[in-house]
């Protein structure tokens, strides 16, 4: 009776065990369960937030080709892109340094680089617009130089115009002469053709009328050469610019020219000897030649 009931006992506590065991290969199973559960999604996880590390470090290398590309002149802009610049390489060095990342740093990641993008488009917009006013500029600058190119050709053949027509004018108001007589006077003023009765040359002729001429006084210039090729040297010579350079003259008188035809004389030579031969006399006003003429003397 008594080796029943132990039978019985150690039969219950085997089936308990029993039990137990099963229970605790069924904890065992649900916790293998869940934890390989858990850890393919953390694998799962790492590996979605590994990839967006990754598209965030290949964004930013596109942001900092773009910053390279960017050629300006203008001092503070390159300043700022080059700040900017830094900033970016700053935060790639950053971010392939990280072995593993969490949502809460991928946000803030996503959230520097979305500030770069934006920052980056306000300089490649304000850039775009630098060079819209610079090229404005240049067309602007073209067309005043074409412009000032074209004034400049206008004012050339205008100058060539008007100096055309100064010197049309200057050979128009020239005054010329007609009826050039050479007479030598003996010491009575009587004439002579001959040498030794002579003592002074008359040299007339006739102004001409020109409306367009100057009004006023005048300086009729008259030079002698002798036989021997040298000036007629007298009391009324002396030296004037004639024909752009100074000129030995023989004699000289003032004449008051009012456009109108007007006959007068110049005497030259008074005081010296003459000799036999030919002369030439030669008659300037206002720096040029008017006319001449030939004398000989027996």
């Amino acid at each position: 009776m008594e080796n029943g009931t132990q039978k019985k006992k150690g039969s219950a506590v085997v089936n308990l065990l029993a039990v137990v065991v099963v229970v605790l290969l069924l904890i065992l199973g649900a916790l293998t369960y869940f934890y390989m559960k858990n850890r393919m999604e953390a694998e799962s996880i790492q590996r979605e937030l590994t990839a967006d590390k990754d598209s965030i470090s290949l964004n930013l290398e596109g942001v900092l080709a773009e910053y390279d590309a960017m050629q300006v002149d203008n001092v503070e802009l390159q300043e700022q892109i080059d700040r900017e610049r830094e900033k970016a390489e700053a935060l790639l060095s950053e971010i392939k340094e990280v072995k593993k990342v969490s949502y809460g740093r991928i946000k803030e990641y996503q959230r520097e680089l979305g500030t770069l993008r934006q920052i980056m488009r306000n300089m490649v917009q304000e850039i775009d617009s630098l060079n819209t006013i610079n090229q404005n500029l240049i067309i602007e600058n073209t067309k005043v130089r074409s412009d000032y190119q074209v004034s400049q050709a206008t004012l050339r053949e205008l100058e060539a115009e008007k100096a055309t027509l100064e010197q049309a004018v200057e050979k128009g108001s020239r005054i010329s002469i007609r009826n050039v007589s050479v007479t030598a006077l003996n010491r009575r003023d009587r004439e002579t053709g001959r040498a030794w009765r002579a003592k002074k040359l008359r040299v007339c002729f006739t102004l001409l009328g020109n409306p367009i001429a100057r009004p006023g006084t005048r300086q009729v210039y008259v030079r002698v050469e002798t036989p021997d090729g040298t000036l007629l040297a007298s009391p009324q010579g002396g030296v004037a610019q004639l024909d752009g350079e100074a000129v030995e003259f023989s004699a000289a008188r003032d004449v008051d020219y009012q456009n109108q035809d007007l006959e007068m004389c110049v005497y030259a030579g008074e005081g010296v000897k003459f000799l036999k031969g030919k002369y030439q006399v030669t008659l300037y006003m206002d720096g040029a030649e008017i006319g001449s003429r030939s004398y000989l003397l027996k």
